[in-house]
This record gives structure tokens, C-alpha cells and sequence, in this order.
């Protein structure tokens, strides 16, 4: 009897039509400004997207967050509001009913707060600034009285400024760690390197050498992932730029270059794309490390003589990415927290090859999300 364990990544095709075009570039424009504080200037550029392309749920989300930094709670409320209506992805929709709660919050309606923070936490439950939000709108309606309210908001200002520094030393501490993990392994990968070239292909120590520069070149994955993961959290990676080609050749040539270590591991990966090419905008960086990223978790949980199946197909607004490995299965209390940060399946290890960290799935999830897609897994 065999498991298949099924991910599936859909990235939004962005860019299909002039409109949407025209509805990004505003948005750039206008993400630009926001960064700067020009509230006023991007709420015109936002505004310009929600002409170019009405049912694009980013501009109207976008526009109410220039809104509502503004004071203005009413418009902001409408166009978050239009906003979920036209969302699916669920990390999103749990973000702007978060934004409708701290204005309800704001405005010293924590009843009416409460109900969003309940809309965000069903998408996701996982947000401490939602559920700590929500737990200090219970405490507002037991307690009551304006005095104890404004208390509670400058607890709250607090407590939001102590978690920003939290999060920043934690960014900072990860940051500096992984760059001192560097330059050791730059000079282990130099040794090995020289002993491999000294020595002949059959000897033992050239075999050891060939241990020490595979281990190597893992670790160091490893510490880009965390370094990835990093930058990502604290919004200090610089996003690259959409790029407009075919998205089905760009998945072959990734999957192609998997292929040798596959054959050393006895596995085959089967490329079927539903359709011969898809022109798309996407950012190639963050697919080649999603696409990566799903094979070597195949890779680890895929026994010899195997393989793995990986599909791309066209669907209205999106592309589909599915990678399919006949592994040992995902236990269902698992598969919830498959993509939280550390959360691994080691125990279901298959011999030495599945350690894994859990942080490469988190990985996956953090650039999907910055693609504007979302992710899921089945496991049968």
C-alpha cells in the first residue's frame, strides 16, 4: 500500500490583462509612497488601481489601508469590506478583517472589534497580535468604563512596541548567526575541495572529502533558509520584480536540474505539465526556491524506486503547481502545522535521509504568500 502526499501551490497570474497591469503598476506606485508616508499620494494611486481593475482585492485593501492611516475610519471600513468579498486567499482575508477590528478597537467599539478578530483568527489562528487584540476586547466588555479603556489602550501601545523590538532582536540575532556560520563552511568547502583534487576518485579519504562537501553544501542550505526566513519576517528583503514569461519551461529547467541527484537516490520525477507553456508574470527567484524547496522535502520522505510527480496548469486567475511524492504520509494532526516555522515529520523519518528542521516548508509558505497565492496539502 502506498501514501501520496500532495502539495499544491497556486500562484495568482498577475498581469493576464491590461487591466491588471495597469491595476499592479498603480499599486507599486503606490506601495512606494506608502513607505515613505505620503498617505494622501498613495490613496490616489490605490484609487487609480481600483479604476484600472475593480475586482483586484489587493487595490481595494490597499486603498483602505491608506484610509484608514488617515483617520478615515468609514472610508477605510467600505473598502475593506469590498476587499473580502473579492478575496480567497485566507491568509489575506484574516489580515483585513484584522484591520477592520483595531478600527472598530479604535473607535471603542470592542463588540463590534470582537466579531472581526473572529472573522481573522478563522482564517488564521495563529496570529498572536489577532488573538492578543481579541483577548483585550473581552477585557474592555467585562470591564467596561472609559477610563479603563484608555488605559488599556496605552497597554496596548506598549505591549505592540515591545513585540516590534522582540521581533527585531530575534531578526537581528538570526541575521548575525547565519553570517558567522558562513565563513567556516567557506573554508571547510576549500579544504574538501583541495582534497578531492589531490587525491585519486577511489580512494578513501577522496570519499570522505566527498562527505565533508555534501554535508556542507546541506548545512549551508540550511542557513540561507534561516537567513531567507529572516529577512522575510522583518520586511527587509528586497522584493524582486515580476517577470513575464513562460512559467512551464521555467518549472522544467528547475526540475531538470534536480534530476541527477534524484538518479543517485533511485527516484524518478515525473514532469507533466497539463499545458505545453503559460505566460505568466511571476518572480522567478521566489519559484525556483518554492519548486526546490517541495522536491527536497519529496526527496525526503520518497523511498528508493519511487517517484515523484510534479504538474503545472492553467486555472481562471491562477496557476496550479502540484508536487505528488509517494512517501510515508502526513498524519492529519500534522498537516495543520505543516507550515508553521520548526514543525517537522522526523519521526516518521525514512533512514538518514529525512531529517529535516521544518524550516523549509515554512519557507514555502512565506513566499507564496509574497506571490499572492496560497498553499495546501492532502495526504491519502
Amino acid at each position: 500500500m502506498r501514501n501520496i502526499i500532495t502539495i499544491i501551490v497556486c500562484l495568482t497570474a498577475l498581469s493576464l490583462s491590461s487591466f491588471a497591469q495597469n491595476s499592479r503598476d498603480y499599486i507599486r506606485k503606490g506601495n512606494r509612497l506608502m513607505r515613505d508616508s505620503a498617505y494622501a499620494k498613495a490613496q490616489v494611486q490605490y484609487q487609480k488601481a481600483v479604476e484600472a481593475d475593480n475586482a483586484d482585492s489587493r487595490a481595494h485593501y490597499n486603498l483602505g489601508n491608506a484610509m484608514s492611516l488617515q483617520s478615515k475610519a468609514e472610508d477605510a471600513m467600505k473598502e475593506y469590506q469590498t476587499a473580502v468579498k473579492l478575496e480567497k486567499n485566507k491568509n489575506r482575508l484574516a489580515q483585513m478583517y484584522h484591520n477592520m477590528g483595531v478600527i472598530m478597537q479604535s473607535a471603542k467599539q470592542p463588540d463590534k472589534a470582537l466579531e472581526f478578530y473572529k472573522q481573522s483568527l478563522r482564517n488564521n489562528p495563529h496570529s498572536e497580535q489577532t488573538r492578543y487584540n481579541y483577548a483585550l476586547c473581552l477585557h474592555q466588555l467585562k470591564k467596561g468604563g472609559q477610563d479603563n479603556q484608555d488605559q488599556q489602550q496605552d497597554e496596548n501601545g506598549h505591549n505592540q512596541k515591545m513585540l516590534k523590538e522582540m521581533e527585531t532582536m530575534k531578526s537581528n540575532f538570526f541575521t548575525n548567526i547565519t553570517h558567522e556560520f558562513r565563513t567556516p563552511l567557506t573554508v571547510i568547502h576549500s579544504a574538501a575541495g583541495h582534497i578531492m583534487k589531490e587525491t585519486s576518485a577511489d580512494s578513501p579519504l577522496h570519499r570522505d572529502a566527498e562527505d565533508i562537501m555534501r554535508h556542507g553544501k546541506s548545512l549551508l542550505s540550511l542557513i540561507n533558509q534561516i537567513l531567507d526566513i529572516a529577512k522575510l519576517s522583518s520586511g527587509s528583503r528586497c522584493r524582486p520584480e515580476y517577470c513575464r514569461g513562460d512559467i512551464v519551461g521555467y518549472v522544467t529547467m528547475i526540475c531538470e536540474s534536480h534530476q541527477p541527484y534524484a538518479r543517485t537516490r533511485d527516484i524518478r520525477i515525473i514532469y507533466a505539465p497539463a499545458e505545453p507553456s503559460v505566460e505568466m508574470d511571476f518572480i522567478p527567484e521566489y519559484v525556483k526556491q518554492t519548486v526546490s524547496n517541495l522536491l527536497s522535502n519529496a526527496f525526503k520522505f520518497t523511498p528508493a524506486g519511487k517517484s515523484i510527480k510534479v504538474v503545472v496548469d492553467e486555472k481562471p486567475g491562477y496557476v496550479m503547481m502540484i508536487v505528488k511524492d509517494e512517501g510515508i504520509g502526513i498524519p492529519m494532526e500534522k498537516r495543520s502545522v505543516l507550515f508553521e516555522r520548526f514543525s517537522s515529520n522526523n519521526e516518521l523519518s525514512n533512514q538518514n535521509h529525512n531529517t529535516g528542521t521544518g524550516i523549509g516548508m515554512n519557507l514555502i509558505k512565506e513566499l507564496v504568500d509574497l506571490h499572492h497565492g496560497f498553499i495546501e496539502v492532502e495526504s491519502e
